[in-house]
């Protein structure tokens, strides 16, 4: 009733294009299944949707309807993992059907006698590899949320098959985490801007590293930069790069540190990049 409110309330404050619809009451899964098959039968292709779905403690959403959802090219997924949650029923035989239905294995359970940190790692390790493979995403980004003593309360993790859907989330995230590791803690929040930050320079010195000696063109360096770096920016670091002659722009550049054209090819200069050079 309270979201009802909320929701008549917000009606006269949103532009007229968009629809606020009442919402639906019943369990999570099924509703999305009826919808997904509705659009289905009726031949329509699903969204554009984002789907927030929450996975509270050991009660599950399946991996199967993840991978019901991405079927559609124009929606995207947010799964909430409740680390706090979950870790304390890993223990208990009566909860593992739940958890073994929303990672659509049982290879989860690798976990249950590890501990501490890499416990965590390995869960978060599995679960974004549950999403590829069963869900069928393409990209997955988490983000982490840690509380007063810096520890995991949950996790969240962005799951798309759109590069731009990616590109999107990936520079939301950034506004709340400039490190490029994606957590908040609020053992931290009054000092985010003080910790370790995953800047241009370091780009430009992982990126030489990856390609020195080879020539790219700027849509696979921003295809790279997006799915396998923290980074969702790239062109400063290239200028850096050229400007400390080991980049050369090879074809296709309108003028010096013209990186706009996604045809054009770079060459990384092939000698290693001094430690010092980038910081």
């Amino acid at each position: 009733e309270n979201l009802r409110q909320l929701l008549i309330q917000s009606k006269s404050q949103l532009p007229s294009f968009i629809q606020v619809d009442d919402p639906i009451e019943g369990e999570c899964e099924p509703v999305i299944l009826e919808m997904v098959a509705r659009e289905e039968a009726a031949k329509r292709t699903l969204g554009p949707a984002f789907f927030f779905l929450d996975q509270f403690g050991y009660s599950s959403f399946s991996m199967g309807l993840v991978g019901k959802i991405l079927r559609h090219p124009m929606c995207e997924v947010f799964s909430y993992l409740n680390w706090n949650m979950l870790h304390p029923f890993m223990a208990d035989p009566t909860k593992h059907d739940g958890i073994t239905s929303s990672f659509g294995g049982s290879e989860w359970k690798d976990v249950i006698n590890l501990h501490g940190a890499e416990k965590e790692e390995r869960f978060r390790e599995i679960y974004m590899k549950a999403l590829v493979e069963r869900g069928g995403a393409e990209f997955v980004y988490p983000f982490a949320m840690r509380g007063d003593n810096n520890a995991i309360i949950y996790w969240l993790f962005f799951s798309t098959n759109n590069l731009r859907g990616l590109e999107e989330m990936k520079r939301a995230m950034w506004e709340v985490d400039r490190s490029g590791s994606f957590e908040f803690s609020d053992k931290f929040a009054s000092s985010m801007g003080k910790l370790f930050s995953y800047d241009d320079n370091r780009l430009a010195n992982d990126l030489h590293v990856t390609f020195a000696g080879q020539e790219k063109s700027i849509e696979d360096l921003e295809l790279f930069v997006l799915t396998k770096t923290p980074a969702v920016i790239f062109k400063t670091a290239l200028g850096a790069l050229l400007d400390a002659n080991k980049l050369v722009q090879v074809s296709g550049h309108a003028r010096k540190k013209d990186f706009s054209n996604g045809k054009a090819v770079v060459r990384f200069v092939s000698n290693p990049v001094p430690a010092s050079l980038f910081g």
